[in-house]
Parts: structure tokens; C-alpha cells; sequence
């Protein structure tokens, strides 16, 4: 199976930004995430309030920000798995951020 990632919006905490996981040659396997208000608000209140481990820079929330989406992109392979009954779905995503990690 080979599933494709589209992500409408310039930013993840843009209003109305999707992220679209679908298999490539099935139109019904497919699932999204749109990111509200409340779900950005509460996630920019705790980053302002330090609860992340990243740090309160531009650099810091950028790389918060590739978290969130590597995470919504999990979450979604993991529900489509589940609805689906699919056996085997191999997700990698690389951790490599800084650039210091292998």
C-alpha cells in the first residue's frame, strides 16, 4: 500500500490547516486532521508557559511544530490501521531535527 501526505495551509497553526493522509489507489481509505482554534490556542498557551521541552524561540516552536505534524500524521496512519483492519502499515519518520541526531 502506498499512502500520500498533503497538508493544506502554509502552517500547522494556520486557521483551517488540514493534514490528508490517503491511500494512493483507494479512494476510500483516507482520514484528516483539521487544526481548530481551541486545539491551537491550547497549544501555544503551554508552549508560552514552558510546558514543552522546547525552547521559547523561533527555532523552539519551529521545531514543536514538526513534532505536532509528525505526531497528527501517526495518530491518522494509526486510526486509518485500525478502521481499515489493515496487518501491516511501516510509517518512518525521521527524529533528525537538529541535525545531530542519527
Amino acid at each position: 500500500m502506498i499512502f500520500e501526505i498533503d497538508v493544506s495551509g502554509s502552517d500547522i497553526f494556520d486557521k483551517d490547516t488540514v493534514i490528508m493522509v490517503a491511500e494512493r489507489n483507494n479512494e476510500h481509505r483516507m482520514l484528516g486532521f483539521k487544526m481548530t482554534q481551541n486545539i491551537k490556542q491550547t497549544i501555544l498557551t503551554r508552549y508560552g508557559q514552558r510546558l514543552y521541552r522546547y525552547s521559547k524561540s523561533p527555532n523552539g516552536k519551529a521545531k514543536m511544530k514538526v513534532r505536532f505534524y509528525c505526531a497528527v500524521i501517526y495518530l491518522i496512519f494509526r486510526e486509518l490501521q485500525k478502521k481499515y483492519n489493515l496487518k501491516k502499515i511501516r510509517l518512518e519518520i525521521c527524529r533528525d531535527l537538529s541535525g545531530n541526531e542519527n
